[in-house]
């Protein structure tokens, strides 16, 4: 990667060519990622206008989409891409704006020394109903088309819903608890308690705060979260016990209470 200094007065040294980083954990990552992300935006410029338009309000009720009807109270946001230190995820609202988005990207890469991963490009297209997959090329060689796509631990699918999050969720928090219970060291239960409250539990509820979700999905996030709970305790289904009492016994909230509870931080953090 090359690399300049500008000084106060706006001239700028002669390129040189960066071959070492920051480490993992470094305090400056994140303001390097952020210094280069801007420097970034700034070689792509302000041409490009094929971004996607939200709308939003502030003052309450927030699922009666009827008051975006409004014509005042109403503030709007536009976005175009969603970079994270080295992923990004570029959005448009047809194949042809992608393109040039993505045709810009490439571009700014190579200036700043950058190479795109083209073996881990691919593009997830929700349509409104059944029609071709749109054909995005690279360098001439056309990215893949998928139906789900992992991005920064969470799955995103082209029916936009959360069924398959769902279920991956159910899955990575399977796994994570298999771990636990091969840990011979942890044989006391409270102990085991704190370990699934800090690393199974936050597996199963990774990226909640963003879900819109039906019963259904409430319903199988808490029938594991009773399972897990039930087996750490030692309980039986012999035992008759009731769900509210196993919660009391294990001292933790329901999965809709934890996930309220999380949604509620998240707004806060908005």
């Amino acid at each position: 990667m090359s690399a300049t200094v500008l000084s106060n007065s706006g001239s700028k040294s002669e390129p040189f060519t960066m071959k070492m980083g920051v480490k993992q954990g470094c305090i400056h990552r994140d303001c390097t990622h952020s210094v280069c992300h801007l420097h970034l935006l700034h070689v792509i410029g302000q041409d490009l206008r094929q971004e996607i338009l939200i709308l939003y309000r502030t003052d309450g009720r927030l699922f009666n989409l009827n008051r975006f009807k409004a014509k005042s109270k109403i503030s709007t946001t536009t976005i175009m891409e969603l970079q994270y230190t080295d992923d990004n995820v570029i959005a448009a609202h047809t194949a042809a704006d992608l393109q040039l988005i993505l045709n810009a990207f490439v571009k700014a890469y190579r200036v700043l020394g950058l190479a795109l991963n083209i073996k881990k490009t691919q593009v997830l297209h929700p349509p409104n109903q059944p029609s071709t997959q749109p054909i995005i090329k690279v360098e001439n060689i056309t990215m893949e088309n998928v139906d789900h796509f992992p991005y920064l631990g969470s799955l995103r699918s082209m029916t936009a819903d959360v069924d398959s999050e769902n279920k991956h969720r159910l899955s990575c928090a399977s796994g994570a608890y298999a771990r636990l219970r091969l840990r011979e060291s942890l044989k006391i239960v409270q102990t085991k308690l704190l370990v699934y409250r800090t690393v199974v539990l936050p597996t199963l509820l990774y990226g909640a705060e963003s879900w819109t979700m039906y019963s259904r999905h409430l319903k199988a996030l808490e029938q594991r979260h009773q399972r897990f709970l039930q087996k750490i305790l030692r309980i039986s289904w012999e035992d008759r016990r009731t769900n509210t009492s196993i919660l009391e016994e294990a001292n933790m909230n329901s999965i809709t209470t934890t996930i309220m509870q999380h949604q509620l931080h998240y707004g806060q953090a908005l």
